[in-house]
């Protein structure tokens, strides 16, 4: 998809980890090193080159799509539904499992449960997307919502009514833009005091064809 004339959003690609991993720690860089870092970002970014390069699974080049200048990736999302394949979740552990080897994945897991537990799954009728993010230096050129029109298309041609997501209730620039593309808090999903908050918008029909997840 051509966002402009220097713009463009594709399928990611292992070759493109160098810049991906980088901008998905910037989407949760807190949360990314708590879970697989233990507070070592270090140790988190590694992973997730790792988990890149094995292409399946949720944190792998083949669950996201990047937003490219001059073929240069400066911008990433992913995004899952309600019936990923089996496949997904094993691939996920399998790069877990190859990492930190499975005594450490327990301790990864413990973790993640610990932030995530309360983090409600998407409906059928739902996709979710997540790793959103732009460079700084192309930021608040319209690449972020380009990236969130082009889930929103993948959506509606896989049959989803709503685009949902999750996002740290103490980032108010992040809740702030998705307001601005017409998202608003699905109330009372989480407890009160809970890190995050579900925002959701929902779709119209397109005639425009992009792809499936």
């Amino acid at each position: 998809m051509e966002v402009t004339e220097n713009i463009r959003i594709r399928r990611a690609k292992a070759d493109d980890g160098y810049a991906t991993v980088d901008l998905i720690m910037l989407s949760a860089p807190q949360v990314l090193t708590e879970i697989f870092g233990n507070g070592d970002q270090t140790v988190a970014k590694s992973y997730l080159m790792h988990a890149w390069e094995c292409g399946q699974g949720q944190y792998g080049c083949q669950a996201h799509w990047v937003a490219t200048h001059n073929d240069q990736p400066i911008g990433v999302v992913t995004a899952w539904h309600s019936n990923m394949p089996k496949a997904f979740g094993k691939a996920t552990l399998a790069s877990l499992n190859a990492f930190f080897g499975i005594d450490e994945t327990a301790q990864v897991f413990a973790r993640s449960a610990k932030i995530t537990e309360q983090i409600t799954p998407p409906a059928y009728q739902e996709l979710i997307f997540g790793h959103l993010a732009v460079s700084p230096s192309f930021q608040g050129q319209g690449v972020g919502k380009a990236l969130v029109n082009y889930m929103e298309e993948i959506a509606v041609h896989n049959e989803k009514r709503r685009c949902v997501l999750d996002v740290e209730r103490q980032n108010k620039s992040a809740i702030g833009f998705y307001e601005s593309l017409s998202y608003l808090e699905v109330q009372s999903l989480y407890p009160a005091g809970f890190r995050y908050m579900r925002m959701a918008k929902r779709l119209e029909a397109s005639a425009k064809w992009v792809g499936v997840i």
